[in-house]
């Protein structure tokens, strides 16, 4: 039975946060490490039966940047509602994340330049500029440019979204919009414009990060915040079944476009962006299923107490951090494998790296959690658990 059915409601614990959304950063993390692991497969060339499971793996579990998106929506619906004063709001959204972001930022940089890349001052202002340290920091610039248009996003959905027909609008210009972007995004990186106004990477850096590959995630976000309680009865109604069957059929017929790819070309990376297109207009309809059933499992797992729920939870309380860290853990990973003949050719390499990835990512943020100050580094400090709190506050 599901929990909404015994009449209970979402659990918030006494810090103000909803334990299924911490469940659900959770899985997204989960998520990013699974997909910058097996993304070693690009790098084998041809197709075997470990190429086929890295494609699957990679196509399923990329739902891991869209759903922290439709999170961070979420919860700045949830308690913003429309914003009224601009400034406290950039302060406070801008201290949250640009201070970790900085500060990794520039690891990464110095990482690179110890590994043999020059850097001249130029250079480093446009990576620092562009989320271009590394190529996982792309995702920082997405949120900070939502953090700067929701107050005009909300008050837009505030002031035409009364009834179910405007809000459906809402999400459906939401939704066309980022399709269009993405196409024309894989168009523009196939065109005699790239190498011409500026050179492919470059190209790439900035087409990457605009707002609106992502803005249909965001967008239902802020909608699934202000209707939560009622979204949150209907969802236990409905069967898994359903959404379930699209998930899967969807993964295999856009990991069947990835394997033709790999298949015509050699290297997934060596391909048109052109041959993207078919699977970048699937994706949220691929994508929405898949984090509809993420939410189902996070609401019972918010009403179990249990080992796994809580490490899990205590995941996506860290998720900043560990998503800014884990390239650093995952890069060691891969050095210490190979040192001892582990290659992404070797069905064990996946499962070593992606545990070492974690427990590393998860044991030094939380370390550092405990220090003063740490949200500065990592975007979270340590809460004490209720009882200590309550004491603190006597205190």
């Amino acid at each position: 039975m599901c929990v909404c059915e015994r009449g209970e409601l979402s659990v918030i614990e006494k810090t103000g946060r909803l334990e299924e959304v911490d469940l659900l950063r959770g899985f997204a993390i989960l998520g990013v490490i699974v997909i910058h692991t097996s993304a070693e497969f690009a790098w084998i060339g041809g197709l075997n039966a470990l190429v086929v499971v890295n494609i699957v793996l990679d196509v399923f579990f990329h739902y891991a940047v869209p759903l922290f998106v439709l999170i961070s929506g979420f919860v700045l619906s949830r308690r913003y509602g429309q914003v009224d004063s601009l400034l406290p709001f950039y302060r406070k959204r801008g201290r949250a994340i640009l201070p970790p972001y900085l500060f990794f930022s520039l690891v990464y940089i110095f990482l690179a330049a110890f590994r043999g890349t020059c850097w001249t001052l130029g250079e480093i202002v446009f990576s620092l500029l562009t989320a271009a340290g590394y190529y996982h920091l792309w995702f920082i610039a997405i949120i900070v440019q939502f953090y700067a248009l929701y107050p005009f996003i909300s008050r837009y959905y505030k002031r035409l979204c009364k009834r179910k027909r405007e809000v459906a609008a809402f999400l459906i210009i939401a939704l066309l919009c980022q399709l269009s972007w993405n196409v024309l995004k894989l168009l523009l990186l196939d065109s005699p414009l790239v190498g011409w106004v500026m050179s492919a990477d470059k190209m790439t850096i900035l087409v990457d990060r605009v707002f609106l590959s992502h803005l249909f995630y965001f967008a239902a976000g802020i909608h699934l915040g202000q209707v939560f309680e009622s979204f949150q009865a209907r969802a236990c109604r409905v069967r898994p079944h359903g959404p379930f069957a699209v998930a899967a059929a969807l993964t295999a017929v856009v990991s069947l476009f990835w394997i033709a790819r790999v298949r015509r070309y050699g290297y997934f990376y060596d391909a048109p962006q052109r041959t993207l297109i078919v699977p970048v207009i699937l994706e949220p309809f691929l994508y929405i299923p898949v984090m509809f059933l993420l939410f189902r499992l996070s609401l019972r797992m918010a009403h179990t107490s249990n080992l796994w729920n809580q490490a899990l939870g205590d995941l996506g309380v860290l998720s900043l951090g560990i998503y800014l860290i884990h390239e650093l853990g995952r890069f060691a990973a891969v050095y210490m494998l190979r040192r001892i003949g582990l290659t992404g050719a070797d069905w064990l390499f996946y499962p070593l790296v992606f545990i070492a990835t974690i427990v590393a990512s998860y044991l030094i943020i939380k370390a550092t959690s405990y220090l003063p100050y740490s949200e500065w580094l990592i975007g979270a400090h340590h809460r004490p658990p209720p009882l200590e709190a309550a004491q603190e506050r006597k205190g």
